[in-house]
Protein backbone atom coordinates (compact mmCIF):
# COMPACT_ATOMS: atom_id res chain seq x y z
CA UNK A 1 0.00 0.00 0.00
CA UNK A 2 1.32 3.41 -0.97
CA UNK A 3 2.27 5.68 1.92
CA UNK A 4 0.28 8.87 2.45
CA UNK A 5 1.97 12.26 2.40
CA UNK A 6 1.54 12.50 6.17
CA UNK A 7 3.18 9.11 6.67
CA UNK A 8 6.11 10.15 4.49
CA UNK A 9 6.51 13.39 6.43
CA UNK A 10 6.56 11.48 9.72
CA UNK A 11 9.43 9.38 8.35
CA UNK A 12 11.38 12.51 7.48
CA UNK A 13 10.70 12.69 3.75
CA UNK A 14 11.51 16.05 2.13
CA UNK A 15 11.95 17.58 -1.29
CA UNK A 16 15.64 18.11 -1.98
CA UNK A 17 16.57 21.77 -1.42
CA UNK A 18 17.60 23.82 -4.43
CA UNK A 19 21.36 24.45 -4.78
CA UNK A 20 22.33 27.38 -2.59
CA UNK A 21 18.83 27.70 -1.13
CA UNK A 22 20.17 27.60 2.45
CA UNK A 23 23.63 29.02 1.82
CA UNK A 24 23.14 31.58 4.60
CA UNK A 25 22.68 28.86 7.26
CA UNK A 26 25.70 28.58 9.55
CA UNK A 27 27.02 25.56 11.45
CA UNK A 28 25.02 26.37 14.57
CA UNK A 29 21.73 26.61 12.68
CA UNK A 30 22.32 23.35 10.83
CA UNK A 31 23.38 21.65 14.05
CA UNK A 32 20.08 22.64 15.66
CA UNK A 33 18.24 21.18 12.67
CA UNK A 34 19.99 17.82 13.14
CA UNK A 35 18.82 17.83 16.77
CA UNK A 36 15.25 18.94 15.99
CA UNK A 37 12.27 16.88 17.16
CA UNK A 38 10.87 17.23 13.62
CA UNK A 39 12.32 14.47 11.41
CA UNK A 40 11.87 16.62 8.30
CA UNK A 41 14.09 19.32 9.79
CA UNK A 42 16.70 16.67 10.59
CA UNK A 43 16.55 15.46 6.98
CA UNK A 44 16.80 19.01 5.68
CA UNK A 45 19.83 19.77 7.85
CA UNK A 46 21.59 16.69 6.46
CA UNK A 47 20.57 17.57 2.89
CA UNK A 48 22.07 21.05 3.27
CA UNK A 49 25.36 19.49 4.40
CA UNK A 50 25.32 17.06 1.45
CA UNK A 51 25.09 20.00 -0.96
CA UNK A 52 28.15 21.65 0.52
CA UNK A 53 30.11 18.87 2.28
CA UNK A 54 32.26 19.99 5.20
CA UNK A 55 34.26 17.62 7.47
CA UNK A 56 33.34 19.86 10.42
CA UNK A 57 29.92 18.18 10.38
CA UNK A 58 31.18 14.56 10.56
CA UNK A 59 30.97 14.10 14.33
CA UNK A 60 27.63 15.91 14.49
CA UNK A 61 26.15 13.72 11.75
CA UNK A 62 27.40 10.51 13.36
CA UNK A 63 25.93 11.47 16.73
CA UNK A 64 22.60 12.21 15.04
CA UNK A 65 22.70 8.96 13.06
CA UNK A 66 23.18 6.89 16.23
CA UNK A 67 19.90 8.23 17.63
CA UNK A 68 17.91 8.48 14.40
CA UNK A 69 14.83 6.24 14.03
CA UNK A 70 13.16 7.68 10.92
CA UNK A 71 13.94 6.13 7.53
CA UNK A 72 14.34 9.22 5.36
CA UNK A 73 16.30 11.09 7.99
CA UNK A 74 18.73 8.16 8.17
CA UNK A 75 19.05 8.19 4.39
CA UNK A 76 19.72 11.95 4.35
CA UNK A 77 22.40 11.64 7.05
CA UNK A 78 24.00 8.73 5.21
CA UNK A 79 24.12 10.76 1.98
CA UNK A 80 25.73 13.67 3.81
CA UNK A 81 28.47 11.46 5.28
CA UNK A 82 29.09 9.88 1.86
CA UNK A 83 29.29 13.33 0.29
CA UNK A 84 31.89 14.41 2.86
CA UNK A 85 33.84 11.29 1.94
CA UNK A 86 37.04 9.99 3.49
CA UNK A 87 36.99 12.46 6.38
CA UNK A 88 33.87 10.66 7.62
CA UNK A 89 35.58 7.28 7.95
CA UNK A 90 37.42 7.81 11.24
CA UNK A 91 34.16 8.91 12.86
CA UNK A 92 32.20 5.99 11.39
CA UNK A 93 34.57 3.11 12.20
CA UNK A 94 33.79 3.06 15.96
CA UNK A 95 30.10 2.70 15.04
CA UNK A 96 30.49 -0.46 12.92
CA UNK A 97 27.85 -2.97 14.00
CA UNK A 98 26.39 -0.68 16.66
CA UNK A 99 23.47 1.09 14.96
CA UNK A 100 20.24 -0.86 14.62
CA UNK A 101 19.71 -4.62 14.76
CA UNK A 102 19.72 -5.53 11.09
CA UNK A 103 23.24 -7.00 11.01
CA UNK A 104 23.82 -10.69 10.39
CA UNK A 105 24.19 -12.43 13.76
CA UNK A 106 24.25 -15.89 12.23
CA UNK A 107 24.52 -17.36 8.74
CA UNK A 108 21.14 -16.78 7.05
CA UNK A 109 19.07 -19.66 5.76
CA UNK A 110 17.96 -17.71 2.69
CA UNK A 111 20.55 -17.68 -0.10
CA UNK A 112 21.47 -14.54 -2.06
CA UNK A 113 20.76 -15.39 -5.71
CA UNK A 114 21.53 -12.18 -7.61
CA UNK A 115 24.61 -11.67 -9.78
CA UNK A 116 25.69 -8.69 -7.71
CA UNK A 117 27.31 -8.02 -4.36
CA UNK A 118 24.79 -7.85 -1.52
CA UNK A 119 24.33 -4.44 0.06
CA UNK A 120 25.75 -4.52 3.61
CA UNK A 121 22.97 -4.75 6.18
CA UNK A 122 24.79 -2.57 8.73
CA UNK A 123 24.12 1.10 7.97
CA UNK A 124 27.69 2.18 8.82
CA UNK A 125 29.17 -0.54 6.62
CA UNK A 126 26.90 0.63 3.78
CA UNK A 127 28.04 4.23 4.18
CA UNK A 128 31.73 3.32 4.26
CA UNK A 129 31.26 1.00 1.29
CA UNK A 130 29.83 3.86 -0.75
CA UNK A 131 32.64 6.20 0.30
CA UNK A 132 34.81 3.75 -1.61
CA UNK A 133 38.47 2.76 -2.00
CA UNK A 134 39.88 5.59 0.13
CA UNK A 135 38.41 3.82 3.16
CA UNK A 136 40.28 0.55 2.54
CA UNK A 137 43.42 1.25 4.65
CA UNK A 138 41.29 1.99 7.72
CA UNK A 139 39.09 -1.06 7.07
CA UNK A 140 42.18 -3.27 6.80
CA UNK A 141 43.29 -1.98 10.19
CA UNK A 142 39.92 -3.09 11.59
CA UNK A 143 40.61 -6.58 10.21
CA UNK A 144 43.91 -6.61 12.10
CA UNK A 145 42.89 -5.06 15.42
CA UNK A 146 39.10 -4.77 15.61
CA UNK A 147 36.61 -6.64 17.74
CA UNK A 148 34.58 -9.46 16.22
CA UNK A 149 31.49 -7.33 15.52
CA UNK A 150 33.63 -4.62 13.88
CA UNK A 151 35.52 -7.16 11.75
CA UNK A 152 32.27 -8.78 10.66
CA UNK A 153 30.91 -5.51 9.26
CA UNK A 154 34.27 -4.35 7.88
CA UNK A 155 34.40 -7.51 5.74
CA UNK A 156 31.12 -6.53 4.09
CA UNK A 157 32.38 -3.02 3.34
CA UNK A 158 35.68 -4.31 1.92
CA UNK A 159 33.94 -6.82 -0.33
CA UNK A 160 31.47 -4.20 -1.53
CA UNK A 161 34.25 -1.74 -2.37
CA UNK A 162 36.31 -4.37 -4.18
CA UNK A 163 33.34 -5.61 -6.21
CA UNK A 164 32.10 -2.23 -7.40
CA UNK A 165 35.43 -0.42 -7.74
CA UNK A 166 37.69 -3.22 -9.01
CA UNK A 167 40.15 -2.39 -6.23
CA UNK A 168 41.77 -5.57 -4.94
CA UNK A 169 44.46 -4.28 -2.60
CA UNK A 170 42.75 -5.67 0.52
CA UNK A 171 42.87 -9.35 -0.50
CA UNK A 172 46.07 -10.11 1.50
CA UNK A 173 44.60 -8.46 4.60
CA UNK A 174 41.39 -10.46 4.19
CA UNK A 175 43.24 -13.78 3.80
CA UNK A 176 45.55 -13.00 6.74
CA UNK A 177 42.56 -12.21 8.93
CA UNK A 178 41.05 -15.57 8.04
CA UNK A 179 44.12 -17.33 9.40
CA UNK A 180 43.30 -16.04 12.89
CA UNK A 181 39.48 -16.14 12.69
CA UNK A 182 38.93 -19.25 10.58
CA UNK A 183 37.08 -20.94 13.45
CA UNK A 184 34.42 -18.22 13.60
CA UNK A 185 31.60 -19.45 11.37
CA UNK A 186 29.98 -16.07 10.66
CA UNK A 187 33.26 -14.32 9.87
CA UNK A 188 34.31 -17.30 7.75
CA UNK A 189 31.02 -17.16 5.80
CA UNK A 190 31.23 -13.39 5.30
CA UNK A 191 34.82 -13.69 4.08
CA UNK A 192 33.87 -16.41 1.61
CA UNK A 193 31.14 -14.10 0.35
CA UNK A 194 33.59 -11.18 0.08
CA UNK A 195 36.05 -13.26 -1.96
CA UNK A 196 33.60 -13.24 -4.88
CA UNK A 197 34.88 -9.71 -5.55
CA UNK A 198 38.47 -10.83 -6.22
CA UNK A 199 39.64 -12.36 -9.49
CA UNK A 200 43.12 -13.18 -8.16
CA UNK A 201 44.01 -16.90 -8.13
CA UNK A 202 44.65 -16.74 -4.36
CA UNK A 203 40.95 -16.01 -3.74
CA UNK A 204 39.82 -18.94 -5.88
CA UNK A 205 42.39 -21.26 -4.30
CA UNK A 206 41.02 -20.47 -0.84
CA UNK A 207 37.45 -21.07 -1.99
CA UNK A 208 38.40 -24.39 -3.57
CA UNK A 209 40.00 -25.40 -0.27
CA UNK A 210 36.72 -24.63 1.48
CA UNK A 211 34.96 -26.87 -1.04
CA UNK A 212 37.42 -29.72 -0.47
CA UNK A 213 37.44 -29.56 3.32
CA UNK A 214 33.68 -29.20 3.91
CA UNK A 215 30.54 -30.82 2.60
CA UNK A 216 26.89 -29.86 2.31
CA UNK A 217 27.03 -26.77 4.55
CA UNK A 218 26.35 -23.08 4.05
CA UNK A 219 30.07 -22.39 3.66
CA UNK A 220 30.27 -24.76 0.69
CA UNK A 221 27.17 -23.24 -0.91
CA UNK A 222 28.60 -19.73 -0.55
CA UNK A 223 32.05 -20.81 -1.76
CA UNK A 224 30.51 -22.34 -4.89
CA UNK A 225 28.59 -19.12 -5.54
CA UNK A 226 31.73 -17.01 -5.07
CA UNK A 227 33.71 -19.19 -7.48
CA UNK A 228 30.93 -18.74 -10.02
CA UNK A 229 31.01 -14.98 -9.50
CA UNK A 230 34.80 -14.90 -9.98
CA UNK A 231 34.53 -16.75 -13.28
CA UNK A 232 31.69 -14.48 -14.38
CA UNK A 233 33.72 -11.37 -13.59
CA UNK A 234 36.73 -12.72 -15.43
CA UNK A 235 34.65 -13.22 -18.52
CA UNK A 236 32.45 -10.15 -18.50
CA UNK A 237 32.36 -8.21 -21.75
CA UNK A 238 30.38 -5.28 -23.04
CA UNK A 239 30.57 -5.60 -26.80
CA UNK A 240 34.30 -5.96 -27.42
CA UNK A 241 35.31 -4.03 -24.31
CA UNK A 242 36.56 -6.08 -21.35
CA UNK A 243 35.01 -4.79 -18.14
CA UNK A 244 36.19 -7.39 -15.67
CA UNK A 245 39.61 -7.79 -14.10
CA UNK A 246 42.27 -10.28 -15.13
CA UNK A 247 43.83 -12.80 -12.79
CA UNK A 248 46.44 -11.57 -10.41
CA UNK A 249 45.82 -7.89 -11.16
CA UNK A 250 44.79 -5.03 -8.93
Amino acid sequence: MKSTVDQLYKRGHIQEPRPGQYSDYDTGMIGKMLLSEDPRKRSLGAAIIAQKPDPAYCKMLCMALVKEKKLYSKIAMSKALIAIGHDSVKHLLPLLGKIGTNQHKAIPVERFRKNSYPLPRDIVSRIIGKIGPKALPELEEVLRTGRKDEISEAIDAIGYIAFYNNDYRSLPALLNMLETHDGDELIHWKSIRALQAYTDDAAEEYLNRVMRENSGCALVIEAARSIGQIERRRNTFTGNQFTGVRRGTK
